[in-house]
């Protein structure tokens, strides 16, 4: 179990204990990883790592509330790192290189799933539903998907979130699945 997870239930191997700002993380991204990459001039490795539990990097980047940083062990000793804008900033730099990438999804699952909520929390389930091969309709009751990525936030505008790796739909248009709007409710469907 250990090996294959990485994760000691007892939480007494200190090897795999996430540190106190990936615990901290909503999406609990590799944070001490992406940052080491960073420091090593690797930003395309850094998005790896990040996209591995985000998706949405640059937004996030932009809009997360960084509780990480209030976690951060540095903060003991002076300041926290920028988690937050570190992030943004290997998302911008691949973006400005045009190093986002598709995954191509595994193959198509028969069973089909539905994700209430187009925020990103449904967008990134929907996201990694769809890249395993599963079938995904999203349910929005909000005439435009993207929930707080694109509502919730006064200071961002909406055209950040439909560059190619901050589309809303990232997690299924790309695969053939594009949205379809229905009656009462918005049903977004693949």
């Amino acid at each position: 179990m250990h090996t294959e997870n990485r994760h000691c239930p007892a939480r007494v191997c200190a090897r795999l204990i996430p540190a106190p700002c990936q615990m901290a993380c909503p999406t609990s991204i590799d944070i001490p990883s992406y940052l080491a990459h960073v420091a090593h001039g690797e930003p395309a490795k850094a998005l790896e790592v990040i996209r591995h539990d985000n998706p949405f990097p640059w937004v996030c980047g932009l809009i997360c509330p960084h509780p990480c940083e209030r976690a951060c062990v540095r903060g003991h000793l002076d300041q926290p790192i920028n988690i937050r804008y570190l992030k943004a900033y290997a998302a911008q730099w691949a973006e400005e290189r045009n190093l986002y990438h598709v995954t191509p999804p595994a193959e198509k699952k028969p069973q089909k799933v539905a994700v209430v909520g187009s925020g990103p929390a449904g967008l990134a389930a929907a996201h990694y539903l769809a890249s395993m091969g599963y079938p995904v309709t999203i349910f929005e009751a909000n005439p435009i998907p993207g929930g707080l990525l694109v509502t919730g936030h006064s200071r961002i505008s909406p055209a950040p979130v439909r560059g190619a790796q901050g589309n809303p739909t990232a997690g299924t248009t790309r695969r053939g699945n594009p949205y379809r709007h229905h009656g009462g409710g918005r049903r977004h469907s693949g």
